[in-house]
C-alpha cells in the first residue's frame, strides 16, 4: 500500500459521488502560547495498493521529543488499482510546547509515510521564523 497524498486541513468531506474536498490546507499551526488546544483539524490521506489489501492502518503524532501524543487506528481497505480517501478529524489537540510534530502513518509496522507538522509560537504578532524550544 502506498499514500499517494497526504494533506492537513480545517476541514474534509466526500462530496456528491465520493470528491475528496479539502478547505483550509495548511503547513504549519500558530500559537500564542503553551499549553493549547489546536482547534480541530483533518489528516487527509489518498492511499493505493496494486492489490486488493484488507488492512489496519495507525495514525500517531508525535512531540518535538518523540514522545506519542495522539493514537487512533482503524480497518481500511484499498481495492486494486483504485484510490481509497482516508479522513481522520482531530478535535481538542493539546500542545504542551512548540516545536515539530511528526504524523505517522503506519501499516503492520511498516511506516508509509511521515510528514512534519511545526507548531510555532507567533512572536509580536508574526511568526517565529523556525519552531523555538522553550
Amino acid at each position: 500500500m502506498q499514500v499517494k497524498d497526504l494533506h492537513l486541513c480545517d476541514y474534509a468531506f466526500l462530496a456528491e459521488g465520493g470528491k475528496l474536498s479539502l478547505i483550509g490546507i495548511f503547513g504549519n499551526v500558530l500559537v500564542r502560547a503553551v499549553p493549547t488546544v489546536i482547534n480541530p483539524f483533518h489528516i487527509v490521506a489518498v492511499l493505493r495498493s496494486e492489490a486488493t489489501t484488507k488492512t489496519e492502518l495507525e495514525v500517531t503524532i508525535l512531540d518535538p521529543e518523540d514522545k506519542v501524543v495522539f493514537k487512533g487506528s482503524g480497518p481500511v481497505t484499498v481495492e486494486t488499482g483504485k484510490n481509497f480517501n482516508f479522513l481522520l478529524g482531530i478535535a481538542g489537540f493539546k500542545v504542551e510546547r512548540p516545536g515539530t510534530y511528526i504524523i505517522r502513518f503506519v501499516e503492520k509496522g511498516n511506516e508509509l509515510i511521515r510528514v512534519d507538522l511545526p507548531i510555532l509560537m507567533q512572536v509580536g504578532g508574526q511568526p517565529a521564523s523556525k519552531p523555538q524550544k522553550v
